[in-house]
């Protein structure tokens, strides 16, 4: 957290098609115990696979989309197809409250 409130960046997505349709997948943070989660634009993306194992998906990743700040999140990014076989990656999941944008310093709880 900032005083301007939660940092952004772009985030990166993987997708078993070559065109970034269909399911979007994150990097699952290396089976760490923290799950991997970005922010970007009022919603967070993560994943709730982390395994210690790192079992890779069982369909090959063939493209890579992302989504740079001031774009929408739940639109399509920047697809470049790329072709990575089998990775560690998990299903991306979005949660979004507006108010998260809103956040600025100084910050208090009640």
């Amino acid at each position: 957290m900032t005083p301007q409130g939660i940092p952004q960046a772009p985030i990166t997505f993987y997708h078993t098609s070559a065109n970034c349709s269909g399911e979007r997948y994150l990097w699952n943070n290396g089976g760490l115990f923290a799950f991997l989660g970005q922010y970007l634009g009022g919603t967070v993306f993560y994943t709730t696979l982390a395994d210690w194992s790192f079992p890779p998906l069982p369909q090959t990743l063939n493209s890579q989309e992302v989504v740079n700040v001031g774009s929408d999140p739940m639109g399509l990014g920047v697809c470049t197809p790329k072709a990575m076989g089998k990775q560690s990656v998990g299903k991306a999941i979005a949660v979004t409250d507006p108010v998260l944008n809103a956040m600025v310093a100084p910050f208090r709880l009640k």
